[in-house]
């Protein structure tokens, strides 16, 4: 990996730095511009943040693992949280884009319920989403080995996680929305 890294790291920072450049962009307009202060536009701030925080996170672990890999090695405390909080990222990026499609979901299904379209509502579904991406990978934090040693076990529950349920949670919620929105269509 020492020899490949300027060929990735490079490309890698421009890419981060763009991410992150443009979701503050993003974000900034939402919160300055007053026709953006909406409630469904906070879940979209929301997806702004962990998209920044993600890439600031991901581009650290990035430089640390490629131009100073026996250096954090050296230290056990780092092999349990470094794996966690790379699942917290993970799973926040993940679980707010599910969060946006349930969101929708219950906008479809209940359409004349003001409280759910309020920012409380947003709110108490963000703070969810977090409690949830905080909780998901507590596992990896009750791990032995090494950050490179990960059990099977563990791999399958952070595939599970990470892509099985929320991929599963959105396609059903998607379907749903689609009957629903194909019921009110042949009711005109």
């Amino acid at each position: 990996m020492y020899g490949t890294s300027s060929v990735i790291v490079y490309p890698l920072i421009f890419i981060l730095l763009i991410i992150i450049i443009l979701t503050c962009t993003y974000a900034l307009s939402i919160i300055f511009i007053s026709r953006f202060h909406t409630a469904s536009n906070l879940l979209t701030l929301n997806v702004c943040f962990i998209s920044c925080l993600g890439s600031i996170y991901w581009l650290i672990y990035f430089l640390i693992f490629v131009f100073f890999p026996k250096k954090i090695e050296a230290y056990f405390f780092s092999c349990r949280i470094i794996p966690y909080f790379l699942m917290v990222i993970n799973c926040s990026i993940v679980y707010a884009l599910l969060m946006i499609t349930i969101n929708r979901f219950v906008l479809v299904i209940y359409p004349n319920k003001g409280f759910l379209k309020c920012h409380k509502c947003i709110f108490i579904s963000i703070f969810l989403q977090w409690i949830v991406a905080f909780i998901l990978p507590l596992p990896l934090l009750i791990q032995s080995t090494k950050v490179t040693m990960i059990s099977l076990l563990l791999r399958i529950y952070q595939l599970t996680i990470l892509v099985i349920l929320p991929s599963f949670l959105n396609g059903l919620f998607n379907i749903s929305i689609l009957k629903k929105v194909r019921l009110s269509i042949r009711r005109l």
